[in-house]
Parts: structure tokens; C-alpha cells; sequence
């Protein structure tokens, strides 16, 4: 429905109807409620949340953050591609599922839960992680402890840098000074 100046108003109905004393149809009673306000603040939502996700997927940090039990409550693409999975499959479910080995998931968990239980950053220099075709990445991490306003439930936010290719040339050229010594 749109006003006199032909902006878009809202309203939300409720229909009653009303029967006889035979239990016929006679009449309906509508309430409507204008909800336009309401309607335009979920769309500016909407909108907002539209563009922290395109910000978000476009950074090309592994970007996450996990609760105590390591849900991902929120990835990017970059840490969604690292596992072979999507953003939408990888949100709500455990890292654990996705993590390719014991060894890898161990120094995860530990690393999350001494956030999440001192209240105290993190900051891992460098860390192995094997991606979703059996490479070996290495990453620079810094994790956060914080709680969701919403739940106020521990959780951390993780970022992570990949290094492999800066380890890589710094691994060759130590050989090949190594090599190349008298």
C-alpha cells in the first residue's frame, strides 16, 4: 500500500470472522496494524548485515570466531575454502569436523580454550594447519576473547594470516645459502 506522497507503508491484518447463531458466516472484523517503521528498519538490517558479509568475504584473512565447544558462530570465505566447504556449511558446526588431523585439532582446542578461560589475547607466531587437499599452510594467528552481546557467552575471534609462501622462500633461502657456504 503506498501513502498520499507515494511512499511504501506496511501494516499487519488480522482477519476475524464473525459467525451467526447458526454458525454461518456473517461478517469479518479486520485489525491492522502499520508497521512501516518496523519494516524499514529490517531492511536497513538487512542491508547492513549485506555489507559486513561482502566486507568480510573479501578480506583475504582466514577470519572466524568460535565458542567453547569450537562452533564456528561466524567464518569468511577465506577459512570456508581452506576446509573445501562453503560459509553457510561450515557456520554452526565444529571445527573439529573440518580439521584434518588429532594432532592439528589438539593445539586448536588448547590454544581456544586458554583464550576463552584467561580473558587474554593470543598471538601464535606460526602454525601448521593442513587444508582440505592435504597441503600444509602455515599461519600467523591472533586470537581474541569476547562474548556475543546477544548470549554473552565465551567465545574468541580468530585471524589469521597465511605465511606459507613467505616460510617457503625463507626456507629456500636458507638452503640455498647453505649450499652456496665454502
Amino acid at each position: 500500500m503506498f501513502d498520499m506522497e507515494g511512499s511504501e507503508l506496511w501494516y499487519h491484518s488480522t482477519i476475524i470472522p464473525v459467525t451467526d447463531y447458526k454458525d454461518q458466516f456473517d461478517y469479518s472484523i479486520v485489525v491492522s496494524i502499520e508497521t512501516t517503521d518496523r519494516k524499514q528498519a529490517e531492511n536497513k538490517l538487512k542491508a547492513r548485515e549485506s555489507q559486513l558479509r561482502q566486507i568480510i568475504d573479501l578480506v583475504p584473512h582466514f577470519i572466524f570466531a568460535k565458542d567453547e565447544t569450537g562452533k564456528f558462530e561466524i567464518v569468511n570465505k577465506a577459512i570456508a575454502e581452506v576446509f573445501g566447504t562453503t560459509v553457510e556449511d561450515l557456520t554452526g558446526r565444529r571445527d573439529s569436523e573440518f580439521v584434518a588431523t588429532d594432532e592439528e585439532m589438539e593445539h586448536f582446542r588448547s590454544d581456544d580454550l586458554e583464550v576463552i578461560r584467561s580473558g587474554k589475547t593470543k598471538f601464535i607466531p606460526e602454525e601448521p594447519i593442513t587444508d582440505s587437499e592435504n597441503n600444509i599452510r602455515y599461519l600467523q594467528t591472533t586470537k581474541v576473547p569476547f562474548k556475543f552481546s546477544a548470549t554473552k557467552k565465551p567465545s574468541l575471534l580468530g585471524v589469521a594470516v597465511d605465511i606459507t609462501e613467505r616460510k617457503l622462500a625463507r626456507m629456500h633461502c636458507g638452503k640455498a645459502r647453505k649450499n652456496s657456504a665454502p
